[in-house]
């Protein structure tokens, strides 16, 4: 295998979710290339880092992602949106794109998904007639909207790259504290998962 499938592999060698063939692959080219070994220690220490600052729950992240998609589906399908399957499908796409981070560009993790989740449904939506400009000055819109943020200010009169509302998100996303612990408390979860799905729905609506 190459190099782009092996590092595709990396996460689930960690885990221990190959075959047996597909570990000696991932092991026996891990020994003779150096760039592949630098990259399955930094997801490593990526997993270990995350595993050791992560709040347990109770529920597990399958169960969690099967109840939030269902919530999203109806939310979406109520307000009249029939594109659910396209938005799920890119969304888990996204997820599996292979991408480093550094600890200390963790805390602009949600940010990011966010904004991953709402590119990869935009684009798949305007295919036929993409337009950058249009596309970032919507999702900035669509998010502000939601979020009433004022690291996202108006930017209806710039013509705004996505790259460069990534680097914007992501710069000011430092100014934005989210209380993690109180948000995956167990007393709190109901009402913070519900308003998460009604949030995301909304953006997506928003974007139409």
């Amino acid at each position: 295998m190459d190099c782009n499938n092996i590092v595709l592999l990396l996460p689930e060698f960690l885990t221990n979710r190959l075959s047996d063939k597909e570990k000696r692959s991932v092991q026996e080219h891990l020994n003779k290339c150096e760039s592949c070994k630098r990259e399955f220690a930094e997801i490593r220490d990526l997993m270990n880092f995350t595993e050791a600052n992560t709040i347990k729950t109770e529920e597990s992240l399958d169960e969690f992602f099967n109840e939030f998609w269902s919530n999203l589906y109806k939310r979406i399908q109520y307000e009249g949106l029939n594109k659910t399957k396209t938005l799920k499908h890119n969304f888990l796409r996204f997820l599996t794109v292979p991408f480093r981070l550094k600890a200390y560009q963790l805390a602009s993790l949600p940010v990011i998904l966010i904004l991953g989740i709402l590119l990869f449904y935009s684009i798949e939506k305007d295919r036929e007639s993409p337009n950058e400009f249009s596309l970032a000055k919507k999702f900035s819109s669509a998010l502000s909207a939601q979020l009433n943020l004022s690291f996202l200010p108006d930017r209806s009169d710039e013509k705004l790259t996505l790259p460069e509302l990534i680097k914007s998100v992501k710069d000011s996303s430092n100014e934005v504290t989210i209380n993690w612990k109180e948000v995956l408390d167990s007393k709190k979860r109901s009402d913070a998962y519900e308003s998460f799905t009604d949030f995301m729905a909304n953006i997506v609506i928003e974007m139409r």
